[in-house]
């Protein structure tokens, strides 16, 4: 496993479906992957030895309450913890640690064919250290 698959493992350690933003483009891209709300997009960023590097992710949700997303917030940071995660991969590791502001709540109208309800997100703010040579 490379550094950016440690980053998904870590992303998809939670119990829903995780993906590069880069795989995110819109409603009908994550209709297509078949990914069942709430899931995580997350950005990837890397870096040399001893350099953070600071990452956001977002918690969709597709509801008319905030409940479920905010568990999962709860669940990442808990996940986190105090003095950050390591998450092996081959020849290093990240250092995963919260960043500030760690989360955000965020909503935006429905504008997708499904209709009837909000789009729910909570903005998530990490720093990570690639520990290899």
């Amino acid at each position: 496993m490379d550094n950016v698959q440690a980053l998904h493992s870590f992303w998809s350690s939670f119990g829903v479906a995780a993906i590069d933003e880069q795989s995110a483009y819109d409603n009908k891209t994550i209709e297509e992957l078949e990914i069942d709300y709430p899931y995580i997009s997350y950005e990837v960023a890397t870096d040399s030895f001893d350099n953070a590097v600071s990452i956001g992710a977002d918690i969709w949700d597709r509801s008319t309450a905030w409940d479920r997303i905010t568990q999962l917030a709860k669940l990442i940071n808990a996940g986190i913890g105090r003095g950050g995660k390591i998450v092996p991969y081959d020849d290093g590791a990240l250092w995963i640690t919260r960043g500030a502001p760690f989360s955000q709540r965020m909503d935006a109208q429905d504008v997708s064919s499904a209709g009837g309800y909000d789009l729910r997100r909570i903005h998530i703010n990490i720093n990570v250290e690639y520990l290899s040579a």
